[in-house]
Parts: structure tokens; sequence; C-alpha cells
């Protein structure tokens, strides 16, 4: 698999190297969120404060696929908008992240930076054969018109 970031903003984002590199598709690793997971977490975002509409996507039960691209941290309102844009290119499917639930990435010591977090696409998006294999893996900021 190959990551590569094709951003189309000004100041392009910049990925945050973590330990295995920038960007990853594991595709042997399904997560499953039972039906008492997705309770929790989604009633947890209800009552947070600070959650703006478009911030949180709910669950669902069932499984999903991680995709992880850490940013480089930005100011946290730019990064909370500019989240909205991205798009992830997998071979020959593409899916805008902000459509799917996913955790950001939070340092209590810093609040007032953004970090991307996993995203959660469920299994049923993807096509037969798709999961144990290689693919190709881009990531592009398209500004909504």
């Amino acid at each position: 698999m190959t990551a590569e970031l094709r951003p189309s903003a000004p100041e392009p984002l910049q990925a945050e190297a973590k330990g295995i590199g920038n960007a990853f598709v594991y595709t042997e690793l399904i997560v499953h969120f039972s039906s008492q997971v997705v309770e929790f977490l989604n009633a947890k975002a209800a009552a947070a404060e600070n959650v703006l509409e478009g911030d949180w996507v709910d669950y669902n039960a069932g499984d999903y696929q991680v995709i992880a691209l850490p940013l480089k941290p930005l100011p946290f309102a730019e990064g909370r908008r500019r989240f909205r844009n991205l798009r992830v290119q997998i071979d020959d499917l593409e899916f805008r992240l902000a459509d799917f639930p996913r955790f950001f990435s939070w340092d209590a010591t810093q609040p007032d930076l953004f970090r991307n977090g996993p995203t959660w696409i469920p299994v049923e998006r993807f096509p037969e054969g798709f999961f144990g294999r290689h693919h190709l893996v881009s990531l592009r900021e398209i500004p909504s018109t």
C-alpha cells in the first residue's frame, strides 16, 4: 500500500508521522462495534459540550474498517473546518471522511489544537474481495462549493 497526500488547499495539510508511517488502511483489521458500545459512544457524544453539527456521526452496530490518517496539529477551528473537506481514495473507491464515525485525537494539554483520529467505515461499503490485499491510498482536500 502507498499513501500520498494531494491537498488542494492554499496551505497543504501535513501528515504527522506515527510509528508505522503517515497513513494506513489496515485491511486485515475489522472492528466490531456491539449495540452496547454504540449506545455508549453515541450517548457520550450527544451529552458532550462543544460538539457542533457535523462533528459527530452516530455509530451503528456492526463491523468497521479503520482508516488512520494522522495530521500535524492545526488550530482547532481550522482543523475542524478542513476535516470536513477531506476525501480518501482507496483504489477506485472514494469516501468523504466526515460522512463516517470517527474519533478525533485530542490532547488535554493542548486543547486549542486539532488532530485527525481514526475514521471508521462500515465494512459493507467495500466490495467483495477488498480485504486482505494491498491498496493505493490517497488523501485529498476538496473545499466545499
